[in-house]
Protein backbone atom coordinates (compact mmCIF):
# COMPACT_ATOMS: atom_id res chain seq x y z
CA UNK A 1 0.00 0.00 0.00
CA UNK A 2 2.76 2.13 1.10
CA UNK A 3 4.57 2.52 -2.14
CA UNK A 4 1.30 2.98 -4.45
CA UNK A 5 -0.06 5.95 -1.65
CA UNK A 6 3.44 7.33 -2.21
CA UNK A 7 3.48 7.22 -6.19
CA UNK A 8 -0.32 8.93 -6.11
CA UNK A 9 0.76 11.56 -3.91
CA UNK A 10 3.71 12.31 -5.97
CA UNK A 11 1.20 12.35 -9.22
CA UNK A 12 -1.08 14.68 -7.00
CA UNK A 13 1.51 16.89 -6.34
CA UNK A 14 2.65 17.48 -9.53
CA UNK A 15 -0.85 17.92 -10.75
CA UNK A 16 -1.21 20.57 -7.66
CA UNK A 17 -4.24 18.47 -6.31
CA UNK A 18 -2.51 19.01 -2.82
CA UNK A 19 -5.90 18.25 -0.64
CA UNK A 20 -5.57 14.61 -2.43
CA UNK A 21 -2.08 14.12 -2.06
CA UNK A 22 -1.91 15.28 2.07
CA UNK A 23 -3.87 12.69 2.92
CA UNK A 24 -1.54 9.79 1.21
CA UNK A 25 1.29 11.50 2.22
CA UNK A 26 0.03 11.94 6.05
CA UNK A 27 -0.90 8.15 5.95
CA UNK A 28 2.30 6.14 4.17
CA UNK A 29 4.72 8.42 6.16
CA UNK A 30 4.10 6.38 9.60
CA UNK A 31 3.09 3.11 7.88
CA UNK A 32 6.68 2.82 6.15
CA UNK A 33 8.05 4.14 9.53
CA UNK A 34 6.61 1.56 11.25
CA UNK A 35 7.69 -0.94 8.72
CA UNK A 36 10.95 -0.11 7.22
CA UNK A 37 12.50 1.90 10.88
CA UNK A 38 12.64 5.93 11.80
CA UNK A 39 15.94 5.97 9.84
CA UNK A 40 15.52 4.58 6.47
CA UNK A 41 16.13 5.54 2.86
CA UNK A 42 12.43 4.41 2.38
CA UNK A 43 10.66 7.07 4.62
CA UNK A 44 13.65 9.57 3.84
CA UNK A 45 12.49 9.18 0.16
CA UNK A 46 8.55 10.00 1.19
CA UNK A 47 9.43 12.45 3.83
CA UNK A 48 11.47 14.73 1.39
CA UNK A 49 8.51 14.29 -1.15
CA UNK A 50 5.99 15.11 1.34
CA UNK A 51 8.09 18.31 2.37
CA UNK A 52 8.30 19.16 -1.19
CA UNK A 53 4.37 19.11 -1.52
CA UNK A 54 4.14 21.55 1.71
CA UNK A 55 5.97 24.12 -0.04
CA UNK A 56 4.71 23.96 -3.28
CA UNK A 57 1.06 24.39 -1.30
CA UNK A 58 3.51 27.27 0.31
CA UNK A 59 2.90 25.49 4.02
CA UNK A 60 6.95 26.44 4.76
CA UNK A 61 6.39 25.53 8.19
CA UNK A 62 6.09 22.36 7.87
CA UNK A 63 7.83 21.89 5.05
CA UNK A 64 10.68 22.92 7.34
CA UNK A 65 9.73 20.59 9.87
CA UNK A 66 9.95 17.50 7.20
CA UNK A 67 13.28 19.30 6.18
CA UNK A 68 14.56 18.51 9.93
CA UNK A 69 13.28 15.01 9.81
CA UNK A 70 15.08 14.66 6.51
CA UNK A 71 18.66 15.69 7.62
CA UNK A 72 18.49 13.96 11.18
CA UNK A 73 17.73 10.53 8.58
CA UNK A 74 20.67 11.58 6.26
CA UNK A 75 23.01 12.06 9.31
CA UNK A 76 22.38 8.63 10.27
CA UNK A 77 23.27 7.27 6.81
CA UNK A 78 26.74 9.58 6.74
Amino acid sequence: YCRRAIFLANIYTIQKKYTLAAPLFKKAIPAIEKRAGKNSIELSQAISNYGYMLKQQGNEAQAQEQLKRLIQIFRVHT
